[in-house]
């Protein structure tokens, strides 16, 4: 019933251990190989429940710990990103980077952005649609092939 060799042997030793230690408790009545066969049928049942327990302990620590792995590797990212979107966001004009925090960052409707500013708000949307072509050129000189994507996951940090 199991097929590794070292585990049948150490099985075979706590049998004959179990046997020993129980030995006062055996009726000589009742055949032995009953007996026997009885005990060593449990000890095979504990041991795959045992294996059982175990593989599933080892899922779950797998599991966990590439849940860990993964939040490191999710807060790296999103630092690194953040840094990159601050360094892209410092090349734009004052009045642009205004609108961009505004709106993009703080999430501020273009109305309450136009009303900080003090500008319209059309004024407030061409400076969003200047700031989100200056951010995509900022990524190109980066030679980043997946300028786009990128620019998508760093809006999504915020």
């Amino acid at each position: 019933m199991v097929k590794v060799s070292e585990e049948v042997d150490e099985l075979f030793q706590e049998l004959f251990v179990r046997i020993w230690e129980r030995r006062e408790q055996i009726d000589i009545q009742q055949p032995f190989s009953a007996y026997l066969y009885r005990i060593a049928e449990n000890m095979v049942y504990d041991f795959y429940r045992k294996a059982a327990r175990t593989e599933k302990l080892r899922d779950t620590l797998r599991m966990t710990s590439q849940e860990s792995y993964d939040q490191i590797e999710q807060t790296l990212f999103k630092k690194e990103a953040i840094t990159l979107l601050h360094e892209a966001i410092a090349t734009m004009p004052p009045l642009r980077r205004q609108a961009f925090i505004l709106c993009k960052i703080e999430e501020k409707s273009y109305e309450e952005a136009a009303d900080i500013m003090g500008i319209s708000t059309n004024t407030v949307r061409n400076h969003i649609v200047k700031s989100m072509h200056t951010l995509k050129s900022y990524f190109q000189d980066q030679k980043n092939s997946d300028s786009a994507i990128l620019l998508f996951l760093i809006l999504s940090c915020y």
